[in-house]
């Protein structure tokens, strides 16, 4: 019965339930990752943190040829598959999904199984190299499972649950990792971490998607001839079709991906350049993400099930109003974020990674190309994710054209990464990934908003924007003549929050009915916030 009356309550209060747990869980799922990513850093040194990150690239690579972006449908399609056919519809299209993986898994193990003496001697993967080929298998697996698992559970804004697997390898994945760096184990305990605690996660989301199963109804929605589609195809070729456009979004996202282009270096530099670039582009990466997705951590896996149930319901006022609300949270969020990394990134990269010797990640030789690095990747990757809701929205139209033309454009990563990786190195690589996320999400910004008239905050985003530059000249002082300690840090981040709380102030603040929106999200803290604001 409980599961019944919380699918019973209203769409909003359930995304915004679902955002309310996202949020509440963030503390932990934000700081351990950190301290065990200072650990991992500074312990592993350049050449075992490099080894490290070619790993997980190998491993990420791999998982995305089996991904076929057919799990990422279930989000999309569950709710008009739950309301035409009922149980036994989901039922059959969850067996229908585990299938084609399950063929793909096996081929890719069997590549790994043959040809590991080649991916070892690829990639460098040293004396431990066949372990570890054996760890990415079994987490190929792994992945699989926990990816469908996890996007039935979106499907029901199953937030508490999803947060809760979450904190469970927020915490035991970074702590057995820093444990089996700190024994002496290196980038094959760092691995091994992750396979522990990636087989109980795997496990749990198993037991709560069967829980989820269970409660699903048997019968067809009463309004089920009701459901609104985008044409008059059938299921079965719009899902194909669905799952080969997010394929292909899952490649377009991969050629600006940390994880290519370590691979991309591995082919394209000398052994002997490899360490050094490697590691600094990592690092710059996981700095700039871990910022990112703290921030963006509210709206994980909301998006499409909103969009799709809103569109499903032929609510398409109350889907736009949706995607300016999404939009303006965004832009609140990462403009003067983005600002304040650009400015005190420098510094917080100083204080929390900072080492000493002729193999460190972070030395005074390496440190202005991991800060320029850094810089370019924020204005990048943060302006990618602030723009990045109209793209979700086409995709729930299923505006393949629109889509499949933006994504493209990210193609344009193999030439710049071909050009400027050689002469520039590691900032080469950031100058490439930033233009080619940032000009495929600009693309299909412009397509929204011409093809589907949804509304884009332009007088928010220039009063956000505005309020963040002045925030951003105004610590300008405190880099200049300040050492990069703590203190200096600290009074940074504490000038940035007053200056741009007085500027978006003076600018306006937020308005009432926007008030009213970012309310309905149940964020924890947000009345006090917007007082502020």
């Amino acid at each position: 019965m409980q599961g019944v009356s919380a699918k019973n309550k209203p769409l909003v209060e359930r995304a915004g339930g679902a955002v309310f747990w996202n949020v509440a869980f963030f503390p932990l799922k934000v700081l351990i990752p950190l301290l065990a990513g200072i650990v991992v850093v500074r312990q592993l040194r350049a050449e075992g943190f490099a080894l490290y990150n070619v790993t997980l690239a190998l491993l990420n690579t791999l998982g995305l040829f089996s991904d076929f972006g057919i799990e990422r449908t279930l989000p999309r399609f569950y709710p008009e598959i739950e309301m035409r056919f009922g149980r036994r519809g989901i039922v059959r299209f969850l067996m229908w999904i585990t299938l084609i993986k399950g063929v793909a898994l096996l081929a890719l193990v069997a590549a790994l199984a043959i040809g590991a003496d080649y991916w070892i001697r690829q990639f460098d993967l040293g004396q431990d190299g066949g372990w570890l080929l054996a760890m990415v298998a079994v987490l190929l697996v792994l992945g699989a499972a926990s990816d469908v698992s996890i996007q039935l559970l979106y499907t029901h804004f199953k937030q508490k649950v999803t947060n809760a697997l979450d904190i469970l390898v927020a915490v035991a994945r970074p702590s057995l990792t820093a444990i089996f760096i700190l024994v002496g184990w290196g980038a094959l305990g760092a691995i091994l971490a992750l396979l522990l605690t990636t087989i109980v996660a795997v496990g749990l989301s198993l037991w709560q998607a069967w829980r989820l199963l269970k409660i699903i109804p048997d019968e067809p929605h009463r309004k089920a001839a009701g459901v609104k589609r985008p044409s008059e195809r059938s299921l079965r070729d719009r899902v194909v079709s669905f799952a080969g456009l997010n394929y292909l979004v899952n490649w377009s996202v991969y050629l600006y991906d940390r994880d290519f282009v370590v691979l991309f270096m591995s082919f394209v530099l000398a052994p002997d350049e490899l360490k050094f670039p490697v590691a600094t582009i990592s690092l710059a990466y996981k700095f700039t993400k871990e910022f990112l997705r703290a921030l963006v951590v509210p709206l994980t896996g909301v998006q499409t099930p909103l969009f799709a149930r809103l569109y499903a319901e032929g609510r398409i006022d109350g889907l736009r109003t949706a995607y300016a609300t999404i939009t303006k949270f965004l832009m609140l969020a990462l403009l003067p974020a983005g600002v304040g990394l650009i400015v005190a990134g420098g510094n917080l990269l100083q204080v929390l990674y900072g080492q000493v010797g002729p193999d460190a990640v972070l030395s005074p030789l390496t440190r202005s190309a991991t800060v320029a690095c850094t810089v370019i990747l924020a204005v990048g990757l943060f302006g990618e994710a602030m723009i990045s809701v109209a793209l979700n929205v086409l995709v729930v139209y299923e505006d393949y054209r629109a889509v499949v033309g933006a994504r493209l454009f990210s193609l344009v990563s193999i030439p710049l990464l071909a050009l400027l990786v050689p002469q520039y190195g590691a900032v080469g690589a950031a100058i490439a990934v930033s233009v080619a996320g940032l000009g495929s999400r600009m693309l299909a910004l412009v397509y929204a908003l011409r093809r589907l008239q949804l509304p884009f905050p332009t007088r928010f985003f220039t009063r956000v924007g505005t309020a963040s530059l002045v925030m951003g000249f105004a610590l300008l002082p405190i880099l200049a003549f300040l050492p990069p300690n703590w203190p200096s840090t600290i009074l940074m981040v504490a000038a940035g929050v007053a200056v741009f709380l007085l500027a978006f102030k003076g600018l306006g603040g937020i308005e009432p009915e926007d008030k009213e929106r970012f309310r309905s999200l149940r964020l924890p803290f947000m009345n006090l916030a917007l007082r502020f604001l």
